[in-house]
């Protein structure tokens, strides 16, 4: 996945609560003019009234869906432009008001300014939304029995429709620009935050150590004088701190470029090492071969805050649980299921579950469920499976 696409996903998940609002108040609108429609007896405005609705309660829904979040931008666009169409269609059913007035086409301007702020999309496909709409208020324009009042007054109506076009896409693209910048700003940040601590870490590991090892040094040149025990015992100990020091540095280091190189078996590297040091067993599955693969392949971003997913539950785990615990991996549909299995002996405590971890998971469009049974704990993830590119 590229820095764009990647930046792109991260605004439209962020806009996308903007847009179930903004559909929300439409459909509320439409069902209201629905209602309306009907105490005047015009079942045919009355019915374009509840498709259009219904097209932004159904935005709505794909919203706040378990889909990926391509999937949720695609078709937020899709339900929102056959709502802004139907409303234009509606304008040329209305018996009070003619298509040229004011009244009726400012509506579909508005429609569009309030849509610039909450469109999930970059400003490409907001512009062509735009001229569809107006395209299409031009063409049923073009078709009605209605006459434009003159010449004038029809050149004037087509320039203010295609000004708006302008307008409404200038808007779009400046947020748009903001947002988009912002995010990509940030991930440049955390990516430098990310190189700047872990060249801070080996500098303090080489810091330490050198002292380290000129107190071992000047210990050894001492114990060529002094062979006494005491002196024997600081020496092993000066040794056994530098070769713990140098050890933390180098298996941080490591577990990094495993990582990167194979997730899954470096997985488990590290939580067998983990386990075993605490005296516990863990088990580690992978459904298929496409679930490796899948991990071997997965952005850095994504795999870092998977992997700090795990740390999180696992060092729960550790502090609370007992016995054998059982993680696994499987791609199922467009999303990776991560299942975790413990016997815990916090069974009621959410420390499996906190708010850090539900915050990971959903700022990926992904689900978290914990359940117990007894002192035995459920972890589900749901992570949906970025497409290929």
């Amino acid at each position: 996945m590229n820095v764009a696409s990647n930046a792109l996903d991260t605004l439209s998940r962020g806009v996308l609560r903007g847009t179930a609002w903004w559909s929300g108040c439409i459909a509320a609108l439409q069902y209201t003019g629905a209602a309306l429609e009907y105490w005047r007896n015009e079942p045919l405005l009355l019915w374009l009234d509840i498709a259009s609705g219904s097209m932004s309660f159904g935005s709505v829904l794909a919203c706040v869906s378990p889909l990926t979040i391509q999937k949720k931008r695609r078709l937020t666009i899709l339900l929102m432009g056959l709502t802004v169409l139907l409303e234009v269609e509606t304008a040329f059913h209305d018996p009070d008001y003619h298509f040229h007035d004011a009244r009726q086409y400012l509506i579909v301007v508005v429609s569009m300014l309030f849509l610039a702020i909450v469109f999930p999309g970059s400003p490409s496909a907001f512009t062509i939304s735009a001229l569809v709409f107006i395209g299409y208020y031009l063409f049923r324009s073009a078709v009605t029995d209605v006459p434009f009042p003159g010449m004038h007054a029809g050149i004037v109506f087509v320039l203010q429709l295609l000004f708006s076009v302008l307008i409404c896409a200038g808007i779009q693209f400046w947020i748009f620009r903001l947002r988009y910048t912002n995010i990509v700003q940030a991930d440049e940040l955390s990516v430098a935050q990310r190189k700047l601590g872990r060249q801070m870490m080996l500098r303090d590991i080489h810091d330490h150590l050198g002292a380290k090892l000129a107190d071992l040094s000047n210990l050894a040149a001492r114990v060529r004088i002094d062979r006494s025990d005491e002196m024997f015992a600081a020496l092993e100990s000066a040794a056994g701190e530098a070769a713990l020091l140098l050890r933390r540095g180098l298996l941080a280091e490591r577990d990094r470029e495993m990582l990167a190189e194979d997730f899954g078996s470096a997985l488990r590297v590290i939580l067998f090492g983990r386990y075993e040091i605490a005296g516990r067993q863990i088990l580690v599955r992978f459904k298929d071969t496409s679930t490796e693969d899948y991990l071997r392949g997965i952005d850095p971003v994504v795999r870092n805050d998977l992997l700090a997913i795990i740390f999180e539950i696992t060092t729960n785990d550790l502090k609370y649980g007992h016995s054998t615990s059982v993680l696994e991996f499987r791609i199922q549909g467009k999303n990776l299921q991560m299942r975790f299995v413990a016997t815990t002996s916090q069974p009621r405590s959410r420390g499996l579950g906190t708010d850090s971890l539900q915050k990971r998971v959903h700022a990926h469009g992904g689900r978290l469920s914990t359940l117990t049974n007894k002192r035995r704990i459920l972890i589900r993830v749901h992570w949906p499976v970025e497409p290929e590119k």
